[in-house]
C-alpha cells in the first residue's frame, strides 16, 4: 500500500530532498522520566530508504521528521553534525579501543564503516539530566547477527564509559533483523533502519518502532535452520548446551549428515546463536535459540484421538492419570506395554509429558508418541495392530487418550523414564505445549525454568570439550 507524501520537516533540514515514504510506524510517547503519567501514540511516517542505500541526509531527514510529529526531541543545527570513519574514532578515542589497547573490532571489521554524530534537543528529561542527546550512528549497508556482536562489545562499552555525556550509540543499516533487534536492545544499543524500524532510548526518550518488512530483500533461498532435519542439530545443542562441539561428533549425535550438519552450524554461527572457539563450536544463547526454534517447530505427526477401556490386564500403576479404573490411564499404561513388548518406541508428549516433568501441569488424557519406520505401510500396519489388539476405536470427540504416530526418531532424542512412565525430553515437551491454548505457555516457562535453564545457565559459565 502507498503512503502518501508528508511535507519536508522545518528548517534548519527543509532544504533536504523528500524521500518517499514506506512504512507508517507507531512511536510510542514514554513519560520515563519526563514527568508524565500517561502515554499517547501517535502515527508518524517513517522512511529512510535511498536508491543506494541508507544515507546521512536521509537519516537526518526522517531523525527530524520523526522528532516533529512525535514531539520528544529537535535535531541540532547542521554545524553540529560531525561525520568521521570509525578507524580514526578509534584512534582518537579510547573509549573504542579493546583492552589490549588496539582498535576495537567495530574498526577492524569494515574499515570504510562512517560515524555520524548527531545531537537532539530533548523536549523533557529528568531532574537533573541533561536535556542533550548524542547519537553516535554506525553506518552500515548490510548487518547480520554475527558481525553485530563484533560491534555491540565497543559500542556498549562507549555508551558506558559516555553514560554522564548522555551519548547513544545508535546503528544504521538497510534492514535491522528481528535477531539484530534483540542483540541491540539487550546490549543497551538504538537502532534504525531503511524500512522504519527504529528503537531510541534515553532519559526522556523512548522510541521503539518495529515490524516493518525488509524493502530490499535477499532473493537468495534461505537456509532453513529449524527444518525438520535441520532442527535436529539445535536439538542436540540445546541438549548439552555446555559442550563444544566438533562438526563430526555434532552430525553423529544428530544423526545427520556431516555437510547439513556444517551448513547448519554456519548458519547459527551467523545467526550468533554460536560461537567458535580452537576447539570446536559451543551455544552462546541458548534461551534464544529456543524461542526462535519453538517459534518455527512444526512436528511430523499423525494425530489419532482414540476410545477404549485399556483392556482387563492393564495395569493402570504409574500412569499420568491417577486411578485404577480410569479409562484413560488404563489405555495410556496398555499402550506403553504394549510397545515396550515389541520394542516399538513410545513416550508421553505435550501436557502429558508436561504433568510428569512439572507436577503443577494436570493433563486432560494422554498423550503419546508412537514411533515408527519412514516410508511403506508397516508404520500404518503396526498402528492397525495396536488399535486391534487393545480394542482402540478411532473418535471425533470424547477421546480416552490421543496416539501422535511419528517417523521422526529426533522427537525420542533425550526421552526419559519418570514416575514409571517414558517421557519425551523436557526439550521436546516444552515445543509441545508452549503454543497449546490450554494455559500452554505457563507450562512451558514451568519447563524452562525446572530443566532448561539451569543447564542454559551452566553453559553460560563455560563450555567443556567434545568427546
Amino acid at each position: 500500500m502507498r503512503v502518501p507524501k508528508h511535507p519536508s520537516p522545518p528548517s534548519p533540514l527543509k532544504e533536504l530532498p523528500s524521500l518517499p515514504a514506506q512504512a507508517a510506524a507507531s512511536v510510542r510517547r514514554s513519560g520515563r522520566g519526563s514527568g508524565r503519567r500517561g502515554s499517547a501514540s501517535e502515527s508518524v511516517r517513517v522512511a529512510l530508504a535511498g536508491p543506494r542505500g541508507i544515507s546521512t541526509r536521509a537519516i537526518l531527514a526522517r531523525l527530524a521528521e520523526l522528532g516533529q510529529r512525535s514531539g520528544l526531541f529537535a535535531l541540532s543545527q547542521p554545524s553540529e553534525v560531525t561525520r568521521r570513519t570509525w578507524g580514526d574514532s578509534a584512534a582518537a578515542d579510547p573509549g573504542l579501543r579493546s583492552t589490549q589497547g588496539q582498535p576495537s573490532t567495530v574498526a577492524s571489521t569494515v574499515a570504510s564503516t562512517v560515524a555520524s554524530v548527531v545531537e537532539l534537543r530533548l523536549a523533557a528529561a529528568p531532574e537533573g539530566a541533561p536535556r542533550r542527546l548524542r547519537l553516535l550512528l554506525d553506518h552500515r549497508n548490510q548487518v547480520h547477527p554475527r558481525q553485530v556482536l563484533a560491534l555491540l562489545t565497543p559500542l556498549a562499552a562507549k555508551a558506558r564509559a559516555s553514560a554522564r555525556e548522555a551519548v547513544l550509540p545508535v546503528l544504521v543499516a538497510q534492514y535491522i533483523s528481528p535477531r539484530v533487534s534483540e542483540l541491540c536492545i539487550e546490549h543497551g544499543i538504538g537502532y534504525l533502519d531503511a524500512a522504519g524500524n527504529a528503537h531510541l532510548v534515553g532519559a526522556g526518550l523512548f522510541v521503539h518502532i518495529e515490524g516493518r518488512d525488509n524493502p530490499a530483500p535477499d532473493t537468495r533461498p534461505a537456509m532453513q535452520l529449524f527444518a525438520a532435519k535441520s532442527s535436529r542439530i539445535a536439538r542436540v545443542l540445546l541438549e548439552e548446551p555446555q559442550r563444544v562441539w566438533q562438526v563430526q561428533g555434532l552430525a553423529a549425535a544428530a544423526r545427520v549428515s556431516i555437510g547439513l550438519a556444517s551448513r547448519i552450524k554456519c548458519g547459527l554461527v551467523d545467526e550468533a546463536y554460536l560461537t567458535e572457539t580452537v576447539d570446536g563450536v559451543r551455544v552462546v544463547d541458548a534461551p534464544r535459540l529456543l524461542h526462535a526454534w519453538s517459534a518455527a517447530y512444526r512436528p511430523r505427526v499423525r494425530r489419532c484421538m482414540v476410545y477404549g477401556l485399556g483392556g482387563s490386564g492393564a495395569d493402570p500403576r504409574g500412569s499420568v492419570i491417577q486411578g485404577s479404573d480410569d479409562p484413560s490411564a488404563l489405555v495410556a499404561r496398555a499402550v506403553v506395554q504394549w510397545c515396550s513388548k515389541r520394542g516399538v518406541p513410545c513416550a508421553h508428549g505435550e501436557m502429558s509429558a508436561a504433568s510428569l516433568l512439572a507436577p503443577m501441569v494436570r493433563p486432560s488424557r494422554p498423550v503419546l508418541y508412537i514411533g515408527v519406520a519412514r516410508g511403506g505401510d508397516a508404520g500404518e500396519s503396526l498402528v492397525e495392530q495396536l488399535f486391534g489388539d487393545l480394542d482402540l476405536k478411532p473418535v471425533e470427540s470424547g477421546p480416552t487418550a490421543e496416539i501422535w504416530v511419528t517417523d521422526d526418531e529426533s522427537i525420542f532424542f533425550g526421552a526419559r523414564e519418570v514416575g514409571g512412565m517414558p517421557s519425551v525430553s523436557p526439550l521436546q515437551a516444552y515445543l509441545d505445549v508452549v503454543d497449546h491454548p490450554a494455559r500452554g505457555r505457563e507450562a512451558a516457562e514451568e519447563i524452562e525454568r525446572m530443566h532448561l535453564s539451569p543447564r542454559f545457565t551452566a553453559s553460560a559459565a563455560g563450555g567443556r570439550g567434545d568427546s
